[in-house]
């Protein structure tokens, strides 16, 4: 049977845990090209053998929405605090470290990170998991009719008005409706329905968007066909990481190592994704590329198991102080609210 979606916590499964290091190292690849190049349209046009690669690399953002949603969009005052630290740690840190290209300005406003260091998916992602909560109470208040009306709505927005409109969203409603979705075709009788052939699924849907993607920059090289193919709109990414778990989630591993592995993931799109690492990287990641793609790869690989060991490093390091500011985030809270 499906894996219930609930307000329970699902166990953890490795399986799980080793698409996240998957999905952050498919959103790395992709900054090498989407940072690396001016307009990637173009560059396809150019180089359409790429373009089924480009394509599957941009699984990532839409196969970490979904797993919020798989695991059951629970909200967790830890989890908020630890987003806000870890970001406000490797925004000053970077800063600090790097302080002679910078300059004291620069260094103040490190202390705000959320508005200052282009980190818009963790923008959003702190947005999600706020209105969690709202959407989470309404969701299970709701009759089923509603929530086939909320699916096929935001289906609409983001997969069919969003697709033809090539937007590539990278937004909060994105996130949101992407989430929506995800709840909604979780449901134990859906999951049922595509459950025993799930791996037949996913293989249709890896070919279908890998396919679609080389036939569009090959045969019909126009910039709006391969910007739709190519957006966070393609709802083909979604079925793709919709099969993947459900197939995977028919295994069970719990592997203390790689969980704590996968726990690292979010600083590598920190530290990498930094006002004062983004360009320079990822033009250099790109320009290797152009002589040996197999190395510029490998080097982004290298830097993605770099970060995850500085953030297993700083975790250990600050163990303490991360638990005594939650503690006393969490105590101040009560505290106010009690009085």
């Amino acid at each position: 049977c499906a894996l219930p979606i609930s307000n329970k916590v699902k166990q953890r499964n490795t399986y799980i845990e080793l698409l996240r290091i998957i999905l952050m190292q498919f959103i790395l690849w992709l900054h090498i090209w989407g940072h690396g190049t001016s307009n990637l349209s173009i560059f396809l046009i150019g180089s359409p053998h790429m373009a089924p690669f480009i394509v599957m690399l941009k699984l990532g953002v839409t196969g970490f929405i979904f797993i919020t949603a798989w695991g059951g969009g629970n909200f967790y005052i830890k989890k908020v605090i630890h987003l806000l630290v870890i970001s406000l740690f490797y925004s000053t840190s970077i800063y600090i470290i790097f302080w002679q290209h910078t300059d004291i300005y620069s260094i103040i406003k490190s202390f705000f990170p959320l508005n200052n260091q282009g980190w818009w998916y963790i923008q959003c992602y702190l947005f999600l998991l706020m209105l969690l909560p709202f959407i989470n109470y309404g969701w299970n208040k709701i009759s089923e009719s509603i929530k086939f009306f909320l699916f096929i709505l935001t289906f609409f927005y983001c997969y069919i008005d969003g697709f033809i409109s090539a937007s590539n969203s990278i937004d909060l409603k994105y996130f949101i409706c992407v989430y929506i979705i995800s709840r909604y075709i979780l449901q134990d009788k859906i999951q049922n329905f595509f459950r025993q052939k799930s791996e037949v699924y996913a293989i249709v849907s890896l070919l279908s968007l890998l396919l679609l993607a080389y036939i569009i920059c090959k045969f019909f090289p126009n910039q709006y066909l391969i910007k739709m193919i190519i957006s966070n709109n393609n709802v083909l990414l979604l079925a793709l990481i919709y099969f993947i778990t459900i197939s995977i989630s028919k295994h069970s591993l719990n592997s203390p190592f790689i969980n704590k592995l996968a726990s690292g993931t979010l600083a590598a799109y920190l530290i990498t994704e930094h006002n004062l690492i983004r360009t320079p990287l990822n033009a250099y990641l790109f320009n290797l590329s152009l002589y040996s793609i197999t190395l510029a790869l490998l080097i982004s690989s290298t830097i993605l198991i770099s970060c995850i060991l500085i953030e297993i490093t700083r975790t250990l390091l600050c163990k303490g102080i991360d638990i005594k500011i939650t503690n006393q985030i969490e105590k101040l809270t009560n505290k106010i609210v009690n009085t």
